[in-house]
């Protein structure tokens, strides 16, 4: 029978035991997201096989499975690390700025360069899935919840910047901001990228895009 002490001991001798296998098992999942990064170079995602990917990771296909059902939730799984990092990013850059000091011109021109430093920022990988983003539901669902905290952010700093509640006006600049969002995803991101074929600058696409923004909303100093 056994006694307290003994229970103790063998639950602490689990613990331990476990926690090499844990280590182990997060290991396994960064050498398969890893090695995905690593093989993908412009390809399409389906090109890329399991096996291809197993083998560059050196795991099984057994251990691929446990941890993956199929190719979409890998990359189900890189998207959402992307998005808690440009999230997290964000909140930060966004404490960083005094917001208050700025003109409405240059608080337009700052939300729109960290809108486009998010779009750039997407890895070869990622960055070829928003042109096909359509067919997988849950990176549209990871991209929608992005993009929601970006344009509000970039909302409530014009709105408190503007000193107005008036709901009109809010529409109004949602409306803008979606407008601005859905040029930059054409004009820097495949298939596209008409920025760069018009030999913009990111500077100079900025200062285009806040001009364009401020004369839709008619918001000025």
């Amino acid at each position: 029978m056994q006694t307290d002490a003994t229970r103790s001991a063998n639950s602490d001798a689990t613990e331990s035991a476990r926690a090499p296998r844990q280590e182990r098992s997060q290991q396994t999942l960064e050498r398969i997201i890893e090695a995905t990064r690593r093989l993908f170079d412009g390809r399409d995602f389906e090109s890329l096989g399991v096996q291809e990917i197993c083998e560059a990771a050196n795991v099984s296909r057994s251990s691929f499975y446990a941890r993956f059902p199929n190719k979409t939730a890998l990359l189900t799984e890189l998207y959402d690390r992307h998005r808690k990092m440009r999230i997290e990013m964000l909140a930060k850059q966004n404490a960083s700025i005094d917001w208050d000091a700025m003109s409405i011109d240059a608080v337009v021109s700052t939300c729109i360069a960290l809108y486009v430093e998010d779009r750039r920022s997407l890895d070869p990988f990622l960055r070829s899935m928003v042109v096909i983003e359509t067919n997988y539901p849950q990176i549209s669902a990871q991209r929608a919840e992005l993009d929601s905290f970006t344009m509000s952010m970039i909302r409530d700093h014009l709105m408190q910047r503007l000193g107005s509640e008036d709901p009109a006006l809010g529409r109004r600049l949602e409306f803008g901001i979606r407008s601005v969002a859905a040029i930059i995803q054409e004009a820097i991101q495949p298939p596209h990228r008409f920025a760069e074929q018009m030999g913009f600058s990111d500077f100079e696409f900025v200062r285009e895009l806040t001009t364009l923004f401020c004369s839709y909303t008619r918001i000025d100093e």
